[in-house]
């Protein structure tokens, strides 16, 4: 593990530091990221634990992309993106994230290789405070006992997806197993996703399904999984000053007993973020999950308020208050998918955390 990070080290201190991009032939190689680090107060309203004091990495990253001309119609674009974890030293360092090669041309790009759904990318179209401890995902997509479910990357992927009139995008993938451990692809365990965004002037509107033929949620328990699918629905307005945006999502999933039957329910919610200067933008959030299936309070809410300050236009600073509210019979995390660490909690418990943050893109 100490070699391959010395390669890496030794390869990005060998670049210009002046230069945005290492040219490739004739065209370019971006090298980009993301590093997003936060201190944070966890509450898990867990009997016998007390707050804890949290330092952690949200879905840093590190990439390397670019596309290479073949003809007048038609490109090679690719992507290599890891996920860097810059708390910690163990094997988890790095992590694939949205990687691919495929081409671009009239009909649009074709992608094959390991990436977002097109169901998991409306999501953030219309919702707020990504990979920060008021990350929707704690409830949307999330099951009532077993944590972020529906928001995954494709494995095993073949992805399309195409821009009509600079208004209209549409996306496709189709993954032949979701499951895969190294053998061939079982398509027992495939999964397809679809979505449409339409983005006249500053409304938005979006629309995704998805479809897994077989889910195994529950990790603790190996079996086959079960049938799961969902839609999403997105509506979004920027008025300048403020933007505005809501979700609904709804799946089926599982029969009653099975862990799957976790996600059998609806939920939606709402943000709205006012600029107070061209740097300081104030957030505030709230997410509602039903109950799943015939379970009687197994419902939740989650709200989340916070803000944000751009030093320059590279390096924001920020500060999160969240809080998950669960019925009886109810497990929602107050802290899951896009952070570096989880905050989990007990039947009818109601987690909490605030932290403040400092994220820096190039």
């Amino acid at each position: 593990m100490k070699k391959r990070h010395l390669i890496t080290a030794s390869l990005l201190l060998s670049l210009p530091v002046s230069a945005p991009a290492l040219q490739v032939i004739d065209e370019k190689l971006e090298i980009y990221g993301k590093l997003n680090v936060a201190i944070a107060g966890f509450d898990p309203d867990a009997s016998g634990e007390g707050t804890d004091f949290v330092v952690s990495s949200n879905s840093s990253r590190l990439g390397f992309k670019g596309i290479y001309g073949l003809n007048e119609r038609f490109s090679v674009l690719y992507q290599i993106e890891q996920g860097v974890d810059l708390t910690d030293s163990s094997d988890d360092f790095w992590s694939t994230r949205n990687s691919f090669v495929g081409l671009r041309g009239p009909m649009g790009d074709v992608l094959v290789g390991y990436h977002d759904t097109p169901f998991k990318q409306l999501r953030g179209k219309f919702l707020t405070f990504g990979d920060t401890v008021g990350d929707h995902r704690a409830l949307i997509g999330a099951s009532a006992q077993f944590g972020s479910k529906m928001d995954t990357r494709g494995k095993n992927a073949l992805y399309w997806r195409k821009s009509f009139f600079e208004q209209l995008q549409l996306g496709a993938m189709y993954s032949a197993d979701q499951q895969n451990n190294g053998s061939r692809d079982d398509n027992d365990h495939d999964m397809y996703s679809v979505s449409a965004l339409w983005t006249p002037g500053n409304f938005s509107l979006g629309l995704a399904y998805e479809e897994y033929s077989a889910l195994d949620i529950d990790k603790a328990v190996a079996t086959e999984g079960d049938k799961v699918s969902g839609y999403r629905l997105g509506a979004g307005y920027d008025f300048g000053r403020v933007r505005v945006g809501a979700l609904y999502e709804d799946y089926d999933a599982g029969d009653a007993g099975e862990s799957t039957y976790t996600l059998n329910r609806a939920a939606y919610g709402a943000h709205v973020a006012l600029k107070l200067t061209g740097k300081a933008t104030l957030k505030a959030q709230w997410l509602h999950a039903e109950d799943y299936g015939n379970v009687d309070d197994s419902s939740a809410d989650m709200y989340a308020v916070g803000g944000e300050y751009k030093i320059h236009p590279s390096t924001t600073v920020y500060a999160v208050y969240t809080q998950t509210r669960n019925g009886e019979a109810a497990r929602y995390q107050g802290v899951d998918g896009g952070h570096g660490d989880e905050l989990k909690t007990t039947l009818g418990g109601d987690p909490r955390a605030i932290a403040l943050g400092l994220i820096w893109i190039f």
